[in-house]
């Protein structure tokens, strides 16, 4: 009866089913086996058959299952009972989430059950096995743990104060046997779907942990399935190694379930690796640890290093060997994880690495003496030695300040590493003396006052005859001080800078030193500012110097790259006046050779960041300008110097696009932090280069070169170009733009023939983004582009690439104007504009209008057949169509459209046709009106001799039959 019938049909036949199914399952196997044997019916098959009335979307047959696996019964059934759940098996994944929970704990119920009778072993197989099989919800699982009893009273002892724990007379062995069940179900059950679960599996862990302490009974086997489940379910959420990646999946899981991170308890973990007995407990617990260290090193931070500091008196003063395997395993899994997330996840991991250090200095005093080296050592080498040793011997010292003994460990644990070079006394006083002023401490020298008085100091190590590893450190100082206390003594700071722009810094050997001295003469620029000003011109040359060099294939260097464009920020920021004329050309230029480098993002993020400085900060009219006299330079191609100074030769640009996309950047950016009147009073230099920008594919193509740019990054930029423009558009009234606009029609139609398609094709994409993004406010704009889209359509002719991408262009900008006549809507940025603000009702309505552009349009049924641009032309048919609005210029359209089903070519036939769909699709009745008109020409296509014809035709007949609600057969006789 079910077989075959649709949803409706069995939701009717329900109310005369279900009594059938109650009917069966209140049988005793008996009964509905001597019934079966009557009917000659196979019983177990009838029983499936019976089951299968119950469906999950009805509420009734459901609740009889529900029903039969709650309800104890006399009657033994067996047959009855397998096909119960294993139709419950079946339908379980199109369940109602509650309704699964309610199965769930039913069947978690029934197998908890101590009823030892044949029926009831049978009913318990059968719904452990289904709770084994069907997929458990996330909400169930959570209803399953939150089920588990508690071997306590409940008041938890995690704090100050602690609680009663039930004796193990009032624990039952069933509350034991429940948990085992529940954990095993769960255990089998997780995904990366349940991370909502950690917190109360750990949750459940400490309840076993405290059961243990105070019964002194070990429940091992719930521990581990426990650690098991919370295992699964972090493994499998590790879809990919990527740190950072699983960083922010845990933090969302913790958002969204909005779980404290103190629910997590990850104490719990240590707890087990110290006190448990068992090895296996402690490995499984070593790799939860390990786990959550690569996925939120933060919990790992904030919870296991205060648990190293509480194993110092315990575990770590302990002497035996036990607790020294302890302490030592614990460190070899936890702490390379820590440094590894710490180093994948932040540009300076060093705030992480000192709250590790701290826990262990924090240790120092309760480690055995003879155990103290090999502890720390192990540590140091864990965490780097040359990255963190030092830092260690300083907290140390800052801990126990007059301690000797600490002292002496300082000096053994130095000791115990060999060193490739052996600093200078002086080196490591200004090591000392950096890491102090950087943490913004007091100072051993005494203040702010002291800092600048070490000034003179730092500069003679700067100009003197040591090392570049010294100089290093000193420049490094001296950023700090002067970033820290430069404003209280501008002069102190001018004086130090003489020595940062000599040879010995700016043109050191040593890159670091390089680097070191561009960020701190960033800092004094951000701090002296215009008293900087008689280094600028001597600094400034060596900073675009170093940019050219370190985008030199070969010695390319990312850090002096980004370190330069910091010193040119700086003095964007705080002296633009010297960065102007031909130091902006300069800079531009430079700019164009980083861009066409093969350098990474992080690499273009900081030019980037430069070039936005250059709009904000240049005047518009200066920014213009040095655009327009580096535009050349921008686009070119192929070997180019990239400006006359001495740097090194000729080079090759690697992706010609980028500088020219980052020059149209600067425009934009320029343009949206102008004031209007800015604008207006600079409209002429924007629009030539806006024009430079448009006859980027005439210059590439016209002719093309080896070296040319390809179609795809001609498309690149040009969009990039469109949006430039836009946002000029949005700056501007009608008054200004229209004569802009009218200039960029007349600029492309008056070129020469040769280039003339090249221009038009790119100012027709500007044109259409204008039109698809102004919508019908600037529906008026069409009278400026109409007879130039007559003129193009009625003279090209699809015989090159070029042509049929013109073609398509204009074809596409047309549809837009269509589209967006009289449709009264515009973007919410375009409130206040009042480009277009008189907008003409009905434009393409218009009689002048739509003759001039119909024809030429319609005549592009014929063209399309050969260029496989069928699709533009009859939609942009259409949308001429909605916009005509008219009669009569619905049937001068479908004239013009019928006669060129009568073309000899299939292809323009099968044109033609697509457009009468198309216009019936989107006009109805409405263009159906003209059917009669179209009755000769549908009859005889009815039986084209090309079979793509024939077959548009009759899908054509189709659709106007059922629009028009009746059939078109006896027109067509």
């Amino acid at each position: 009866m079910l077989t075959g019938a649709s949803k409706n049909g069995q939701a009717a036949l329900m109310p005369l089913l279900n009594p059938i199914l109650a009917a069966t399952i209140s049988r005793s196997q008996g009964d509905v086996e001597m019934h079966c044997e009557q009917n000659h019916v196979d019983a177990s098959q009838y029983v499936k058959c019976v089951l299968e009335i119950a469906t999950p979307n009805d509420e009734e047959s459901v609740k009889l299952l529900q029903e039969y696996i709650s309800t104890a019964h006399t009657n033994t059934n067996g047959l009855v009972d397998v096909a119960v759940f294993r139709r419950l098996r079946s339908i379980w994944p199109h369940l109602k989430a509650q309704t699964q929970i309610t199965l769930a704990g039913i069947m978690l119920d029934l197998v908890l059950s101590d009823v030892c009778s044949q029926s009831e072993i049978l009913r318990r197989r059968e719904a452990l096995d289904t709770l084994r099989k069907v997929k458990l919800s996330v909400d169930t699982l959570q209803s399953f743990l939150r089920s588990c009893p508690s071997l306590s009273d409940g008041r938890s002892t995690r704090g100050a104060k602690r609680r009663r724990i039930a004796s193990p007379s009032h624990t039952s062995e069933a509350d034991i046997r429940k948990a085992s069940l529940i954990l095993e179900v769960v255990e089998s059950s997780v995904t990366k779907a349940h991370l909502s679960l950690l917190g109360k599996l750990t949750k459940l862990m400490a309840d076993f942990q405290e059961y243990k302490q105070h019964s002194g009974i070990e429940l091992h086997y719930l521990e581990l399935l426990a650690m098991n489940t919370m295992r699964g379910i972090l493994e499998n959420s590790a879809v990919r190694s990527d740190s950072l990646f699983l960083q922010e999946k845990f933090t969302y899981y913790l958002q969204c379930v909005k779980l404290e991170r103190n629910e997590i308890q990850v104490d719990v973990l240590v707890d087990s690796i110290r006190n448990s007995t068992d090895p296996q407990v402690q490995h499984t617990a070593l790799l939860l640890v390990s786990l959550l260290a690569s996925i939120a090193p933060e919990l790992i931070l904030h919870h296991v290093m205060p648990i190293f500091t509480f194993m110092g008196p315990t575990t770590m003063k302990r002497t035996d060997d036990y607790s020294s395997y302890v302490v030592k395993r614990t460190m070899d899994s936890v702490i390379p994880r820590i440094m590894d997330s710490l180093r994948k996840c932040r540009k300076d991991p060093i705030s992480g690495v000192s709250e590790l250090l701290l826990s262990f200095v924090a240790a120092f005093e309760h480690v055995p003496i003879e155990r103290r080296l090999t502890l720390f050592r192990s540590l140091v080498e864990m965490i780097g030695v040359n990255q963190y040793l030092f830092a260690l011997l300083l907290l140390l010292r800052n801990k126990f300040p007059r301690s000797k003994e600490a002292l002496q460990f300082s000096i053994d644990l130095l000791s115990s590493h060999e060193m490739e070079n052996q600093l200078q006394t002086r080196l490591d006083a200004l090591k000392v003396f950096e890491l102090r002023v950087g943490d913004g401490k007091i100072t051993p020298f005494g203040g702010q006052e002291a800092c600048l008085a070490f000034l003179p100091k730092l500069s003679s190590v700067i100009e003197g005859p040591d090392g570049e590893t010294s100089r290093h450190v000193a420049l490094a100082c001296i950023e700090h001080i002067v970033e820290r206390y430069g404003k209280k003594d501008i002069d102190a700071v001018v004086c130090v800078a003489g020595a940062m722009v000599s040879s010995k810094c700016l043109g050191a050997e040593s890159e670091e030193v390089r680097v070191t001295s561009l960020l701190c003469l960033s800092t004094v620029i951000e701090v002296a500012q215009g008293e900087f000003g008689p280094f600028i011109p001597q600094t400034l040359q060596k900073a675009l110097v170093t940019i050219s060099n370190s985008i030199e294939e070969g010695t390319c260097s990312k850090r002096l790259h980004n370190a330069a464009y910091a010193f040119f920020s700086a003095l964007l920021l705080h002296t633009p006046w010297a960065v102007a004329g031909t130091q902006l050309d300069l800079l531009l230029k430079v700019s164009h050779g980083s861009a066409n480098a093969n350098l990474d993002e992080a690499v273009f993020e900081e030019r980037r960041a430069t070039l936005e400085l250059v709009a904000r900060h240049i005047e518009s009219k200066e920014c213009c300008a040095a655009l327009e006299r580096t535009w050349a330079n921008a686009m070119a191609e192929g070997p180019e110097v990239l400006y006359n100074m001495t740097l090194s030769g000729p080079r090759v640009l690697s992706d010609h696009k980028q500088a020219i996309k980052e020059q149209l950047l600067v425009l934009e950016n320029v343009i949206g932090r102008s004031s209007k009147s800015a604008i207006d009073h600079q409209i002429a230099a924007f629009t030539r280069l806006l024009i430079k920008a448009l006859d980027l594919r005439r210059i590439q193509l016209c002719p093309p070169t080896e070296n040319s740019y390809e179609e795809k990054e001609i498309e690149e930029v040009e969009d990039a170009s469109n949006v430039a423009a836009i946002a000029l558009v949005t700056r501007v009234n009608d008054k200004i733009f229209r004569p802009v606009f009218a200039q960029l029609v007349e600029w492309a139609a008056t070129s020469s023939a040769k280039e003339r398609a090249y221009r038009q094709t790119a100012v027709y994409g500007f044109f259409l983004r204008f039109f698809d993004r102004f919508k019908s406010v600037v529906t008026n704009y069409s009278v400026l582009i109409i007879e130039d889209a007559a003129n193009i359509l009625n003279k090209s002719v699809f015989t090159s690439e070029t042509s049929k991408l013109l073609c398509t262009k204009v074809i596409k900008t047309l549809q837009a104007c269509f589209k967006h006549d009289q449709d009264g809507t515009f973007c919410a940025t375009m409130e206040n504009l009042s480009i277009g603000s008189n907008v003409e009702a009905g434009f393409w309505q218009t009689p002048s209008h739509f003759g001039l552009i119909s024809q030429v349009l319609l005549n592009q049924l014929e063209q399309a057949g050969e260029a496989s641009a069928a699709i533009e032309v009859t939609s942009a048919i259409t949308e001429l169509a909605v916009a005509a609005d008219s009669t009569d210029h619905h049937r001068t359209l479908n004239r013009a459209v019928l006669q060129y089903m009568k073309s000899d070519r299939a292809t323009v036939r099968l044109a033609a046709v697509n457009c009468q769909q198309n216009l019936t699709a989107r006009l109805g009745e409405e263009w159906l009106a003209l059917l009669p008109e179209m009755l000769p020409f549908i009859s005889e296509l009815q039986e084209d001799d090309d079979e793509k014809v024939e077959r548009a035709t009759l899908s054509w007949i189709k659709q106007s039959e059922e629009v028009l609600g009746e059939s078109l057969a006896p027109m067509l006789q």
